[in-house]
């Protein structure tokens, strides 16, 4: 009696559609990932500006500014440009108001680059919530 050694065309075909499931499942993990990072990225840049705006606030009071430039916040445009994101994602809103708790308010907007799946934009406030717009 012979024996037969090798894979059947049925049993090659079974194990490529597996390895094909896998490889897909795989890749729509992966690009949720990166999307992650990506959108990291503007969260970060966005809370360096709030601690700029944190740090005018406390240091003018009730001389500030409403609505400070980058320039008078101390950044250069430059300190924003990031592999993703550049100065022209970020807006910013604020105000002294002095008898409050915190004495300022404000908010900071990023729009997110059309590559960006979702979120479209987002938003850090003076207390340090994060907002994401779909």
């Amino acid at each position: 009696m012979v024996s037969k050694k090798g894979m059947t065309l049925l049993e090659v075909l079974v194990v490529i559609m597996i390895v094909g499931i896998l490889a897909a499942v795989a890749v729509s993990m992966l690009q949720g990932r990166v999307n992650e990072a990506k959108v990291s990225e503007g969260k970060a840049i966005a809370g360096s500006i709030a601690v700029a705006l944190r740090a005018y606030y406390a240091q003018y009071g009730e001389a500030s500014v409403a609505n400070p430039s980058l320039t008078t916040l101390g950044i250069r445009g430059s300190d924003l440009d990031g592999t993703y994101f550049d100065p022209s994602n970020f807006s910013w809103t604020g105000a002294y108001v002095g008898n409050g708790d915190p004495p300022f308010i404000f908010t900071v907007t990023v729009q997110t680059p059309e590559d960006i799946l979702t979120p479209s934009r987002i938003t850090l406030d003076h207390n340090g919530v994060w907002t994401e717009i779909p």
